[in-house]
């Protein structure tokens, strides 16, 4: 019996997810995130900017409403995009375990995209080879390792999977 090493922990999730099927391995990847923040970009530091308190209170509703409408505007186009949807129940920085709606093709190539957090939108993107089927509480779900993933995508979900271990930790705090 040959001994598994990880590099990443794998964590329970429920995320939705969004994929394409790629023509051939070495496609360009379709998913590509702007700055977290548009005040991110052009590198803003509001509290050092000398406003009141008022003002910063007004600027901040004002960029968290813009963050909902480009949410709203993300996922639009990301429905487009990526026509094949599925459920994550489990990610880490590697790779996933999902329910695809569509049945996948073992050794298919896919690019997913992972809706780690509604507002603001935070979405993380993959190129990643569908490597098995299996059954899990009586479902098709399907293993996805990733082959490409950007340092900014691969933190998200790093992110992500520390946060799950974290709430997972607390929960235990009150059983």
């Amino acid at each position: 019996m040959s001994e598994e090493k990880r590099e990443f922990i794998r964590v329970p999730v429920n995320i939705k997810a969004y994929m394409r099927e790629l023509t051939y391995p070495d496609e360009v990847q379709l998913f590509r995130e702007g700055p977290a923040s548009a005040l991110d970009s052009i590198g803003i530091d509001l509290a050092s900017a000398n406003l009141s308190e008022p003002m910063l209170r007004v600027l901040a509703s004002i960029n968290a409403k813009l963050d909902l409408l480009l949410s709203i505007q993300g996922q639009q186009r990301l429905l487009a995009d990526f026509p094949l949807h599925a459920d994550a129940f489990e990610i880490s920085g590697a790779g996933a375990r999902l329910f695809s709606a569509k049945p996948l093709t073992i050794g298919r190539d896919v690019e997913i995209v992972f809706l780690l957090m509604h507002t603001p939108l935070r979405l993380a993107g993959a190129i990643g080879s569908v490597v098995r089927a299996e059954t899990f509480h009586d479902r098709q779900a399907w293993v996805v390792d990733f082959t490409r993933i950007r340092e900014r995508d691969l933190e998200f979900i790093v992110q992500t999977v520390l946060q799950a271990q974290r709430d997972e930790m607390h929960g235990h705090k009150w059983d």
